[in-house]
């Protein structure tokens, strides 16, 4: 990943997937104590102050910016000119075509996923913790751009942005089980098995996943940057114990 500055705020961004003349994308980091989200106690009106001043920094209006509640869940939500950020609303991915929009997800070591379609101009956000990858939400958002918008997968581009790397995400027989369940096929690539636990890669479930659906290789980036390896740039639930902060990734077709 890239790693720049943008009027005095650190923004992480991908270096091939997706063509800044068309689309802004970026993480945000912690690097000037921005927090996305109220989970460590801080007031809303701090958090849409430190969202506004990210989105600021991307050239982005964060008054038509979309947010939902987010709740490892598959929900997809088809983003028109109705559409209202919301605290009620649970959803974990969003689609859209509008320009100018940016969509916002929040995320401390589940995976954010940013997808761009260039042939329809449309983009989406998806947060794929290990229910939501389980559960194909990548999948599912991929679906709604077909559906919505006429997208095709062999057009679509995908970034899977810093989250928990397979170096740090340790897990149990409840995760195994459920891993092992939907993606037999896979075990050898994203899992490495020690008696009750296992080491378990996000990184490698969502891209497969992307690559069934018929997206191509060459058009998926893995940030490949781990949050609990890097809690100098985002926050990381699983290294900082809870509450912790979260870092959001946006996307918006100019």
């Amino acid at each position: 990943m890239l790693s720049t500055e943008n009027n005095g705020i650190s923004v992480a961004k991908f270096k091939n997937t997706f063509d800044p003349q068309r689309i802004v994308h970026g993480f945000s980091t912690r690097r000037e104590g921005l927090n996305m989200s109220n989970s460590m106690g801080q007031g809303w009106d701090a958090v849409h102050e430190d969202r506004s001043c990210f989105l600021s920094a991307l050239g982005l209006d964060y008054s038509r910016t979309i947010w939902v509640r987010q709740v490892h869940g598959t929900q997809v939500v088809v983003v028109d000119k109705n559409t209202r950020p919301s605290l009620t609303l649970e959803a974990d991915a969003l689609v859209t075509d509008r320009r100018n929009v940016p969509l916002l997800i929040v995320c401390a070591d589940c995976v954010p996923i940013l997808l761009y379609d260039p042939v329809r101009e449309v983009v989406g956000a998806a947060h794929a913790g290990w229910r939501g990858t389980v559960a194909c939400v990548a999948e599912e958002a991929v679906k709604a751009m077909e559906k919505a918008y006429g997208c095709l997968p062999q057009n679509i581009h995908a970034g899977i942005g810093p989250s928990i790397g397979p170096c740090c995400y340790e897990v149990g027989e409840e995760v195994i089980s459920a891993y092992l369940e939907r993606f037999p096929q896979w075990q050898d690539a994203i899992m490495i098995r020690y008696g009750s636990k296992a080491k378990l890669s996000l990184w490698e479930s969502n891209r497969r996943q992307l690559l069934e659906l018929g997206v191509p290789a060459q058009n998926i980036e893995v940030a490949g940057s781990c949050t609990s390896c890097n809690t100098d740039l985002f926050y990381s639930e699983r290294k900082e114990g809870r509450p912790s902060g979260r870092f959001c990734s946006v996307i918006s077709v100019l």
